[in-house]
């Protein structure tokens, strides 16, 4: 009998025993857990985003969600590597989890998306207006401009949140472009101008001067300005959409009708605004007699 050293059965069986480990070994280390990475990281809504993961099963058919919403589907190659690209939708401010699943396996990244939001999205010039931002980068400075007009500034917090409010600076009718912009990513939002006329003063009697004022008119147009059915006013509005102006009065406007105790009075009515075919009613009574004088709400817009 040979003994149990050299090519003997114990030799053999270690010899097969070492095989076993490093085809096991090899198993373990192709089983190794998939992942997948974003090119970029961040951005706002519709940045394009490249996918690229590893580890998935060979040859199988994988889809991908963007918070939870389908994007697309593909299929793995020999090697279980994926790649794919998308633009990003929208969704919430902030992070966003974007996940890769072949059925047995699956894979997940963060996308950060910055946006901002208005508060409100439509007024007149002045009007305060609220601007809240999320998924920007953290603790760094920021700006807020209105059409090319830098309106705040500020510095983003630990979470790369930013908030802040102003009043809508002078601009034409119409929309206007809102940015908030970090070191380097910049949201956008909109804002709507509506246009608003005032006068001063608000009570008198005939041939009272009357100054005219206005904004968020169209930029560089010719406009009226109407009373009674006269025209007692016309000018050129600004770049920025504004209007102003004087007249008196003017006793022609005014209709005679009955007066307490006794005689007549006049009353004229129906100012109008008039810019590139918009219209502007201002509600007015003025009176002709000397004790009767203008209510409070004179020449209110109506828009």
């Amino acid at each position: 009998m040979k003994g149990l050293t050299g090519n003997g059965p114990i030799a053999v069986v270690g010899t097969l025993l070492l095989i076993l480990g490093a085809l096991l070994g090899s198993a373990v280390a192709q089983a190794a857990d998939p992942g997948i990475s974003l090119v970029p990281t961040s951005g706002v809504v519709s940045t394009p985003i490249t996918v690229s993961g590893t580890e998935f099963p060979t040859g199988s058919t994988f889809t991908l969600t963007y918070a939870g919403q389908f994007v697309l589907t593909g299929t793995t190659s020999s090697t279980g590597t994926l790649t794919a690209g998308f633009n990003a939708p929208a969704a919430s401010f902030g992070p966003v989890t974007v996940k890769a699943d072949s059925g047995a396996l699956s894979a997940t990244a963060i996308f950060t998306l910055a946006g901002i939001t208005l508060a409100p999205t439509s007024g007149v010039v002045t009007t305060p207006i609220n601007v809240t931002g999320n998924g920007f980068l953290t603790d760094t400075a920021f700006t807020v401009t209105y059409g090319s007009q830098i309106v705040l500034t500020g510095t983003t917090t630990a979470t790369g949140t930013l908030v802040g409010v102003f009043n809508a600076p002078a601009a034409p009718l119409g929309p206007v472009t809102v940015s908030a912009t970090d070191s380097a990513l910049t949201a956008t939002a909109t804002f709507s101008v509506t246009s608003s006329a005032t006068i001063a003063p608000t009570s008198g009697v005939v041939e009272t001067p009357v100054n005219v004022s206005g904004a968020g008119y169209p930029a560089a147009t010719l406009f009226t300005v109407q009373f009674g059915g006269l025209i007692v006013l016309t000018g050129t509005t600004t770049a920025s959409g504004s209007i102003s102006g004087s007249f008196k009065a003017p006793l022609a406007a005014f209709t005679s009708t009955p007066a307490a105790g006794g005689g007549q009075t006049r009353v004229g009515r129906a100012g109008a605004i008039h810019a590139s075919g918009r219209r502007d009613d201002l509600r007015a009574m003025m009176s002709g007699g000397r004790q009767h004088h203008w209510p409070p709400d004179l020449f209110s817009s109506m828009n």
